[in-house]
């Protein structure tokens, strides 16, 4: 049986709990209980919103985040009419398409930035901005701080907690 996950942030953050504790540890417990009560709610609530013309579009996004991205082409993506994309993906996702696009741009910058191995102009580039002085003002102005210093405080920035926290802020 697949499943289809909206909440893939929520998902992730008690997956990095639940990896980062012992088995034996009452957090871990915890997190594992909150994967499996989360996977079984998106289960149970969200099977009839999945469409499989609206996931082709997604998971070209997913696979291909530096690509520019317009509603056209992920419409062209799902074989869909414009409209009827945009309001089925809307529907699946909870969120219209190109403010999924930017959101998963900044969870990957936030990502990848935490990661030392590449320079963060290379991350810029590698997710589709091009100006880089643009994408380091974007980033300042949407969290509140910049890449550079994410970076270099990423063990504060990396706990599980903080994390969801940030998960909201828009880049």
């Amino acid at each position: 049986m697949s499943v289809f996950v909206r909440k893939v942030r929520h998902l992730e953050t008690f997956a990095e709990v639940a990896v980062s504790r012992k088995s034996s540890d009452p957090l871990f417990q915890d997190a594992i209980n909150m994967l499996i009560r989360l996977l079984v709610e998106e289960t149970s609530n969200h099977s009839d919103e999945f469409d499989s013309h609206a996931y082709e579009a997604l998971h070209a996004v997913e696979n291909d985040l530096a690509r520019k991205l317009t509603i056209a082409a992920l419409a062209i993506e799902a074989g869909m009419a414009k409209s009827p994309f945009a309001r089925c993906f809307r529907r699946m996702m909870n969120e219209p398409p190109i403010q999924y696009v930017i959101r998963r741009r900044r969870e990957e910058a936030k990502r990848q930035i935490q990661q030392p191995t590449l320079p963060i102009e290379e991350i810029a580039i590698n997710l589709g901005y091009s100006d880089f002085s643009f994408f380091r003002e974007l980033f300042r102005k949407r969290l509140g701080y910049t890449a550079e210093s994410l970076r270099e405080n990423r063990n504060f920035w990396s706990h599980p907690f903080q994390l969801s926290k940030l998960s909201t802020a828009a880049i």
